[in-house]
């Protein structure tokens, strides 16, 4: 339990505490997933949350299981939790309803099914030792003083033990004796219960189920009080100065020694509607008080002790009302009653419709039913608190396949109670009670088929009988019979017959054994005895239950092996290209064929057909054929050999020009065959020697080279070269830079014209060097490169000048996106740069950006506008946007909204916006002000929100909603009637609850329709009163001296007077004072016997015909009153 109070608990966005026993989630209370573990818990929580900022906890929802009381009744902000203090209850909050019964899952109390036991919240006093009730909780609930809209929805209160004597524990100024109220104990409190279950609970004193004290109009309604036991009074309720409505209420059971069903004391007012009190070991106990006595109303109730009455339904006490299962009262305390009606219970449509609260279509029972069977054909309500209900039963038609598993029929009926199934023809199918699955019923499938199936309910608990048929349709199962596949090798004999079947689809573990007929084999296969594949086709077989599918196999009849070998062969080489064969060996003929049985002419290929060269070569087989044999071709080889070729260079000679020798000039060749010549050699003739590179004059030698031939072996044979001994112009090649600010120095390299072999500036001395208008050059422009510095003493060396383009370099600009918001100044327009030259920055810049025109809300291209580089660059401007959003406004109201005292008076309403735009209003009540433009209009008494809204425009956000409370409060509705004494007029009888307040403080217990002080009123007052609809109103304040009377008085005249005659009153008033006073007329026991409300300063009254001192009261509509007396005679 500890564990609970490690999370913070917060109710969800719509006030509501969400319990679930044991807890879910976080246990924060927020959700079902996140579920407080105790009621107690979120019941303490809500009253620490309420007392802080009222109305933050409204609801609390609780799930099934049982709940134990954690805190003490007197329990302080932050208790200790404790299942041993037998104080400990739960103490209900004001303004905090709890509604039980919830499976966990529900999104309102109406989803709830009240009728599933896993469902029942159960509030226990069982503390400390189990079913040891000398330990238990003296009360399970409690409530002290008021309690706003609390009520208490769905839940059994059971084991409360209040056998704690005379003493007592005083919570909100009322005292709870620890002898009373052992189920529930309300003092001083209104908190409506219903759909309840109160039983099984002791008390010593009084009011052992239910305790109430000091409460007006109290309902209680679909509730049953059953099995609770005391010592002195009212077992089922007991009363103390309280009037009481009970509606569909069951008292039964019940054990005292007065008043077993209820008691009431001290003026108590019980109404009791449909109801029944029957069982109890008394009926109704009363004892007068010293507010007189009690009273009884009674209609279409059946009333233990009470005589029958036709003329207000009331039952004959002696009537059985049948209940499923009532213990005598003799066993109580007891909790296992059944209070449902029997089929032919008394009880059953004689109730009175119209005596229901909000009775409708959708009302409920106390088990969750309809409360009203057949409510719109006129249908009457039941009296107690359960309805005898109609149940439907929903079943739905089943298709099946046979073979399909027992399935369960999924017939469903309303009343929840158990359904029984038969079937038409149980050959077919048969409905049974599976012992092995919880005794579910079932249907087993025994054949195909259609079948009637009947779901049945007999009725009872509640309930008339009810049945319904459905079909099932049973379908064949689907059996393939696929034909196994067969093979064998090619052996000249004819197949027939088959390799067997395969089944698939067979039910119930049947086999083969469930089909009729023989397996028999048709198809191309039957004879077969060449090479080839045939079908097998199954068939011969049939089935009641099963759709047979025959599918073929296949039969291969595969070819027999065959190798054709081709023999080998050799030759020495002859130049000729070779064609033909050796021959060929068999291996693998059968049943003693020989090559006369294949067809064709035996050739031969391979890559010694034509192969003149020396190699090794394939003879391969081929040219035969067999319908029956694989034949398989094996090669042969062929083998050929080489001779010798002799190559000689031939002598070359050349005067010296400066370039390196290479090649040579030709070569003589000596032992080609055949007629061969150099054109059956491969390769291209290359030359080596020292005459390969040779420059100046002297004597070298070509050796030749580079020639292969697959049918000769090659030898070379030296020659030689012979060298004897030119202009070099070299050019500056042109160079292009793009600006880079810095200075250019040095070339590109030079071009030279020539160099002979080449030959490269590798064969020059010096340096290269250059010079002109290029050297340091800067800015974009054409300058000229002259090279120099280099010598050679084999070539005469020209130089030839080149130029030097600067070009201009590309800047590339990209504005930034800015941004701002409607009606402020335009930010800088700054800009990325990239690609700037070596030493330049920001300063090489003019002007500057600029956008497209416009302030309005929206997106503004932004451009170059007059930016500028200077001459060495051109710029790549790549724009971008200036976004212009909406501005915020705010909405400021500081006016009061209170009006009334002063009449009805249309108040201006004066917000304003930050933006300047109009504000709308809205009302929240349109009962009590409307609002039309700027102007708001009381119409009735009381308090609503006016919403002050600006819903912006395309240049503005919407501003938040500022809310202004308007109270109309209402005049003339609070009296002086002595001078301790305040009367509010509820001469209409339409409130119901009063809160006073004395100088802007509200006064403690001070919640009745008057208002006294020991001493003569002083001060100021007003009070908060509230309808029977919840609607609030707030009088105008009445300003007390210890007397109030108004100095300037009134007189009467004549006075005194005859009875009936006329006489005026004068009101020493002016006329604006006397706006919404009233003058009334008072005989000595306080009865007004007229009231006029339109007072002039002058105003004719009537005197009253009797004899008599009376009061002439003017009460003005500040609460001020000036009084004189007259004698009627």
């Amino acid at each position: 339990m500890t564990s609970a109070n490690l999370y913070a608990q917060n109710p969800d966005v719509n006030g509501i505490f969400y319990v679930k026993k044991g807890g879910t989630g976080n246990q924060r209370g927020d959700s079902w997933d996140n579920a407080i573990a105790e009621l107690a818990i979120a019941l303490q929580k809500a009253r620490v949350y309420n007392a802080s900022t009222p109305g933050t906890v409204k609801q609390i929802w609780v799930s099934g299981g049982t709940y134990s009381p954690m805190y003490a009744i007197d329990a302080g902000p932050t208790p200790t939790p404790s299942f041993t203090n037998r104080n400990n209850s739960f103490h209900l909050t004001k303004d905090v309803k709890v509604y039980g019964g919830f499976a966990g899952t529900e999104g309102s109390p109406a989803d709830r099914n009240l009728s599933l036991t896993a469902n029942a919240s159960i509030l226990s006093g069982d503390l400390g030792v189990a079913i040891n009730n000398s330990d238990n909780a003296y009360h399970v609930v409690t409530a002290a003083g008021p309690m706003g809209t609390a009520l208490l929805d769905g839940f059994t209160i059971t084991k409360g033990f209040a056998n704690g004597g005379s003493s007592y524990v005083t919570v909100n100024g009322q005292d709870f004796y620890l002898f009373n109220g052992g189920g529930i104990y309300l003092n001083g409190s209104l908190v409506p219960l219903s759909n309840l279950i109160i039983s099984g609970n002791f008390a010593d004193n009084y009011g052992v189920g239910v305790c109430i004290t000091e409460a007006v109009d109290f309902p209680i309604t679909n509730t049953i009080i059953s099995g609770n036991a005391g010592g002195n009074y009212g077992a089922g309720i007991g009363l103390g100065h309280t009037s009481m409505i009970l509606t569909n209420v069951v008292i039964s059971g019940n054990r005292t020694s007065n008043g077993g069903g209820i008691h009431a004391y001290n003026g108590c007012s019980i109404t009791i509607n449909n109801s029944v009190i029957h069982g109890n070991s008394s009926g109704i106990g009363s004892s007068p008080g010293s507010n007189g006595d009690n009273t009884v109303n009674v209609q279409y109730s059946l009333v233990q002790g009470m005589a029958a009455d036709a003329t207000k339904h009331i039952l004959d006490p002696a009537v059985d009302p049948l209940f499923a299962n009532a213990p005598s009262y003799s066993s109580a305390p007891f909790s296992n009653a059944n209070y449902k009606l029997g089929l032919n219970s008394p009880l059953i449509n004689t109730g009175n419709n119209s005596l229901h609260p909000g009775l409708s279509a959708g009302s409920k029972d106390l088990e969750g039913g309809v409360r009203v069977t057949d409510y719109s054909t006129g249908g009457i309500i039941d009296i107690g608190a359960y309805e005898v209900q109609t149940q439907t039963i929903t079943a739905a038609h089943h298709v099946k396949s046979y073979g399909n598993a027992d399935f369960e029929p999924g017939a469903t009926t309303t009343s929840n109670l158990p359904l029984s199934y038969s079937s038409a023809d149980n050959s077919i199918a048969q409905p049974y009670q599976d012992a092995a699955d919880g005794n579910k019923w079932k249907i087993k499938i025994l054949k195909a088929g259609v079948v009637l199936i009947t779901a049945s309910q007999a009725g009872g608990a509640g309930y008339y009988s009810a049945s319904k048929s459905f079909t099932v349709n049973i379908s064949k199962a689907t059996l393939l019979a696929r034909a196994n596949n067969a093979s064998k090798v090619y052996d000249g004999l004819p197949f027939s017959g088959g390799n067997g079947v395969t089944y698939t689809g067979f039910k119930n573990n049947e086999t083969a054994a469930a089909l009729t007929g023989t397996l028999s084999y048709t198809g191309t296969s039957q004879g077969a005895i060449n090479a080839n594949i045939y079908l097998i086709t199954p068939g011969g077989l049939s089935s009641d239950n099963y759709d047979i599918t025959f599918m073929n196999g296949v039969l291969n009849l595969s070819k027999a092996i065959l190798t054709v070998k081709a023999n080998d062969v050799s030759k020495v080489y002859d130049g000729l290209a070779y064609s033909g064969g050796n021959g060929v060996s068999y291996t693998g003929f059968v049943n003693n064929e020989t090559a006369a049985v294949l067809t064709g002419t035996l050739t031969y290929g391979g890559t010694s057909q034509g192969a003149v060269d020396v190699n090794n070569y394939v003879i391969t087989p081929a040219g035969l054929s067999s319908g029956n044999y694989a034949i398989n071709y094996a090669g042969g080889s062929l083998t050929i050999s080489k001779a010798n070729l002799m190559i000689t260079a031939n002598n070359a000679a050349k005067v010296y020009d400066g370039v390196a020798y290479s090649g040579g000039n030709g070569v003589t060749y000596a032992g080609f065959v055949n007629g061969e010549s150099a054109a059956v050699l491969n390769g291209t003739v290359t030359y080596n020697g020292t005459s390969q590179g040779a420059t100046n004059v002297n004597n070298y030698v070509i050796t030749p080279g580079g020639l292969s031939s697959g049918n000769y072996a090659i030898s070379y044979t030296n020659g030689s070269l012979t060298i004897s001994k030119a202009a070099l112009a070299v050019k500056a090649n042109d160079a292009s830079k793009v600006y880079d600010g810095l200075a250019y120095n040095g070339g590109n390299g030079v071009t030279y014209s020539g160099f002979v072999n080449n030959e490269t500036a590798a064969a020059l001395t010096g340096t290269l060097s250059y010079n002109g208008t290029s050297q340091g050059a800067i800015n974009a422009n054409s300058y000229t490169i002259v090279p120099g510095g280099l010598s050679s003493g084999n070539y005469d060396i020209s130089y030839i000048a080149g130029s030097l383009t600067i070009s201009k370099a590309a800047l590339v600009i990209v504005a930034d996106a800015q941004t701002k918001v409607y009606g402020t100044a335009d930010p800088a327009f700054t800009y990325t740069v990239t690609s700037y030259a070596s030493g330049d920055n920001q300063s090489i810049f003019s002007g500057g950006a600029s956008r497209v025109a416009g302030e309005n809300v929206g997106i503004y291209l932004i451009n170059r506008g007059t930016l500028n580089a200077g001459n060495n660059y051109d710029i790549s401007f790549t724009g971008n946007n200036l976004t212009i959003t909406k501005a915020s406004q705010t909405i400021t109201w500081t006016q009061s909204l209170i009006t009334g005292c002063n009449g009805a008076v249309s108040i201006a309403l004066s917000a304003t916006a930050s933006s300047g735009l109009p504000v709308t209003y809205t009302t929240g009540n349109a009962s009590i002000a409307t609002v039309s433009g700027s102007t708001l209009t009381p119409l009735n008494a009381g308090s609503t929100l006016i919403t002050a809204m600006q819903s912006g425009d395309e240049n503005h956000f919407a501003a938040a909603p500022a809310i202004n409370t308007f109270t109309y409060q209402s005049p003339s509705k609070v009296r002086q009637h002595w001078n301790d004494v305040l009367l509010f007029d509820n001469t209409d009888n339409n409130f119901a609850q009063w809160q006073w307040y004395k100088n802007g403080t509200a006064v403690p217990g001070a919640t009745m329709g008057y208002y006294s002080e020991t001493t003569a009123l002083n001060g100021t007052y007003y009070t908060i009163a509230t309808d029977k609809n919840g609607n609030v109103i707030q009088t105008c304040p009445l300003s007390l001296n210890g007397s109030n009377s108004a100095k300037e008085g009134i007189k009467v005249f004549p006075n005194p007077g005859a009875g009936g005659s006329t006489a005026k009153v004068t009101c020493n008033f002016d006329q604006s004072v006397l706006a919404g006073a009233r003058l009334m007329i008072s005989a000595s026991n306080g009865t007004i016997v007229q009231q006029i409300t339109t007072v002039q300063p002058v105003t004719s009254i009537i005197l009253p015909m009797n004899g008599g001192i009376y009061s002439i009261t003017l009460l003005l509509s500040n609460g001020q009153k000036a009084t004189v007396n007259v004698l009627v005679k």
